[in-house]
Protein backbone atom coordinates (compact mmCIF):
# COMPACT_ATOMS: atom_id res chain seq x y z
CA UNK A 1 0.00 0.00 0.00
CA UNK A 2 1.72 3.28 -1.06
CA UNK A 3 1.39 6.55 0.72
CA UNK A 4 -1.80 8.48 -0.42
CA UNK A 5 -1.12 11.49 -2.78
CA UNK A 6 -2.19 13.99 -0.08
CA UNK A 7 0.26 12.49 2.63
CA UNK A 8 3.21 12.57 0.07
CA UNK A 9 2.02 16.66 -1.05
CA UNK A 10 2.31 17.40 3.06
CA UNK A 11 5.41 15.72 3.37
CA UNK A 12 7.04 17.68 0.41
CA UNK A 13 5.76 21.01 1.81
CA UNK A 14 6.91 20.17 5.45
CA UNK A 15 9.99 19.64 4.44
CA UNK A 16 12.92 21.85 6.22
CA UNK A 17 16.63 22.24 5.93
CA UNK A 18 19.06 22.39 8.96
CA UNK A 19 21.95 24.67 8.59
CA UNK A 20 25.09 23.78 9.74
CA UNK A 21 25.59 25.33 13.80
CA UNK A 22 28.04 25.48 16.42
CA UNK A 23 27.61 24.13 19.78
CA UNK A 24 30.34 25.42 21.60
CA UNK A 25 31.81 28.50 20.21
CA UNK A 26 35.16 26.60 19.30
CA UNK A 27 33.62 23.63 18.65
CA UNK A 28 32.98 21.75 15.23
CA UNK A 29 29.97 22.39 12.81
CA UNK A 30 27.13 20.01 12.90
CA UNK A 31 26.69 18.73 9.17
CA UNK A 32 23.38 20.75 7.67
CA UNK A 33 20.69 18.19 7.31
CA UNK A 34 17.59 18.05 5.26
CA UNK A 35 14.34 16.72 6.71
CA UNK A 36 11.01 14.87 5.08
CA UNK A 37 8.81 12.90 6.77
CA UNK A 38 10.84 12.58 9.43
CA UNK A 39 13.88 11.05 8.01
CA UNK A 40 17.14 13.38 8.23
CA UNK A 41 19.75 13.26 5.54
CA UNK A 42 22.89 14.50 6.37
CA UNK A 43 25.67 15.50 4.11
CA UNK A 44 29.19 16.65 4.65
CA UNK A 45 32.94 16.23 3.55
CA UNK A 46 34.81 14.50 5.26
CA UNK A 47 38.52 14.66 4.12
CA UNK A 48 37.89 13.99 0.23
CA UNK A 49 34.68 12.08 0.60
CA UNK A 50 31.45 13.31 0.46
CA UNK A 51 29.35 11.71 2.92
CA UNK A 52 25.94 11.52 2.87
CA UNK A 53 23.82 10.06 6.10
CA UNK A 54 20.27 8.95 6.45
CA UNK A 55 18.76 8.50 9.98
CA UNK A 56 14.93 7.07 9.98
CA UNK A 57 14.25 6.53 13.55
CA UNK A 58 12.20 9.46 13.60
CA UNK A 59 10.42 8.83 10.47
CA UNK A 60 6.46 9.30 9.87
CA UNK A 61 4.66 5.76 11.06
CA UNK A 62 2.84 6.29 7.71
CA UNK A 63 6.32 5.31 6.50
CA UNK A 64 7.23 2.57 8.96
CA UNK A 65 7.11 -1.28 7.58
CA UNK A 66 5.34 -2.94 10.30
CA UNK A 67 4.38 -1.04 13.48
CA UNK A 68 5.03 -2.40 16.85
CA UNK A 69 8.36 -4.15 15.54
CA UNK A 70 11.48 -3.05 14.85
CA UNK A 71 10.92 -0.38 12.68
CA UNK A 72 11.81 -0.46 8.96
CA UNK A 73 11.68 1.83 6.31
CA UNK A 74 11.59 1.13 3.08
CA UNK A 75 14.40 2.97 1.22
CA UNK A 76 15.42 3.60 -2.35
CA UNK A 77 18.73 5.62 -2.71
CA UNK A 78 20.20 6.54 -6.06
CA UNK A 79 23.43 8.23 -7.10
CA UNK A 80 23.93 9.76 -10.73
CA UNK A 81 20.97 7.67 -11.19
CA UNK A 82 22.02 4.59 -10.35
CA UNK A 83 20.80 2.83 -7.76
CA UNK A 84 22.94 1.50 -4.96
CA UNK A 85 20.31 0.74 -2.11
CA UNK A 86 16.96 -0.90 -2.76
CA UNK A 87 14.89 -2.08 -0.37
CA UNK A 88 11.29 -2.31 -0.75
CA UNK A 89 8.39 -2.33 1.12
CA UNK A 90 6.23 -5.19 1.97
CA UNK A 91 2.96 -4.06 1.35
CA UNK A 92 3.67 -2.39 -2.10
CA UNK A 93 4.97 -5.66 -3.43
CA UNK A 94 7.85 -4.71 -5.16
CA UNK A 95 11.09 -6.84 -5.94
CA UNK A 96 14.81 -5.84 -5.42
CA UNK A 97 16.58 -6.99 -8.29
CA UNK A 98 20.30 -7.37 -8.69
CA UNK A 99 22.75 -8.57 -11.97
CA UNK A 100 25.96 -10.89 -10.70
CA UNK A 101 28.42 -9.72 -13.25
CA UNK A 102 31.05 -12.35 -14.81
CA UNK A 103 33.79 -10.71 -12.59
CA UNK A 104 31.25 -11.36 -9.61
CA UNK A 105 30.34 -7.33 -9.24
CA UNK A 106 26.90 -6.50 -8.30
CA UNK A 107 24.52 -3.51 -9.56
CA UNK A 108 21.10 -3.01 -7.67
CA UNK A 109 17.84 -2.25 -9.79
CA UNK A 110 14.72 -1.10 -8.70
CA UNK A 111 11.66 -2.91 -9.40
CA UNK A 112 10.90 -0.59 -11.98
CA UNK A 113 14.55 -0.58 -13.71
CA UNK A 114 14.57 -4.48 -14.29
CA UNK A 115 14.21 -3.90 -18.10
CA UNK A 116 17.97 -2.46 -17.30
CA UNK A 117 18.98 -5.33 -15.34
CA UNK A 118 17.92 -7.64 -17.93
CA UNK A 119 19.85 -5.81 -20.92
CA UNK A 120 22.73 -5.84 -19.14
CA UNK A 121 22.57 -9.53 -18.56
CA UNK A 122 22.18 -9.72 -22.29
CA UNK A 123 25.21 -7.37 -23.30
CA UNK A 124 27.49 -8.19 -20.88
CA UNK A 125 26.73 -11.49 -19.41
CA UNK A 126 26.24 -12.49 -15.65
CA UNK A 127 23.33 -13.95 -13.25
CA UNK A 128 19.75 -11.95 -12.98
CA UNK A 129 18.64 -12.31 -9.37
CA UNK A 130 16.06 -11.11 -7.24
CA UNK A 131 14.77 -10.80 -3.84
CA UNK A 132 11.47 -10.22 -2.93
CA UNK A 133 10.50 -7.40 -0.45
CA UNK A 134 11.02 -8.58 3.60
CA UNK A 135 12.88 -11.76 2.42
CA UNK A 136 16.51 -12.11 2.83
CA UNK A 137 17.42 -14.60 0.30
CA UNK A 138 18.15 -14.17 -3.18
CA UNK A 139 16.60 -16.03 -5.96
CA UNK A 140 17.31 -16.96 -10.07
CA UNK A 141 14.20 -16.53 -11.97
CA UNK A 142 13.34 -19.38 -13.61
CA UNK A 143 12.80 -19.89 -17.57
CA UNK A 144 8.95 -19.11 -18.24
CA UNK A 145 7.35 -23.11 -18.62
CA UNK A 146 7.65 -24.37 -22.28
CA UNK A 147 4.24 -24.84 -23.61
CA UNK A 148 3.36 -28.60 -23.88
CA UNK A 149 3.40 -29.69 -27.88
CA UNK A 150 -0.45 -30.65 -28.50
CA UNK A 151 0.26 -33.33 -31.99
CA UNK A 152 -3.69 -34.11 -32.00
CA UNK A 153 -4.33 -29.89 -32.54
CA UNK A 154 -1.75 -30.14 -34.77
CA UNK A 155 -2.88 -33.27 -37.22
CA UNK A 156 -6.37 -32.18 -36.86
CA UNK A 157 -5.60 -28.85 -38.21
CA UNK A 158 -2.99 -30.21 -40.58
CA UNK A 159 -6.35 -32.52 -41.67
CA UNK A 160 -8.74 -29.75 -41.68
CA UNK A 161 -6.39 -27.67 -44.09
CA UNK A 162 -6.40 -31.00 -46.67
CA UNK A 163 -9.55 -31.33 -46.52
CA UNK A 164 -10.76 -27.50 -46.97
CA UNK A 165 -8.01 -27.51 -49.82
CA UNK A 166 -9.26 -30.65 -52.38
CA UNK A 167 -13.09 -29.01 -51.82
CA UNK A 168 -12.24 -25.73 -53.07
CA UNK A 169 -9.83 -27.42 -55.79
CA UNK A 170 -6.74 -26.19 -54.98
CA UNK A 171 -5.54 -29.67 -53.64
CA UNK A 172 -4.57 -31.24 -57.04
CA UNK A 173 -1.77 -27.64 -57.48
CA UNK A 174 -0.70 -28.51 -53.95
CA UNK A 175 0.48 -32.71 -54.85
Amino acid sequence: MAVSPRLNEKYRRTARFWPATREEPDGPLTPPAMQEAGAFVFTYVDGNTLVVSVDVETVHKGLVERRGTSARVPLHITVNGTTVFYEPSERSGHTAWRVVGPGNEVALFADDEVWMARRLVQENGGVLQFRRAGHAEWHNPGAPAARPLRPRRWRAAVGWMRRLAFRCGVGRWLR
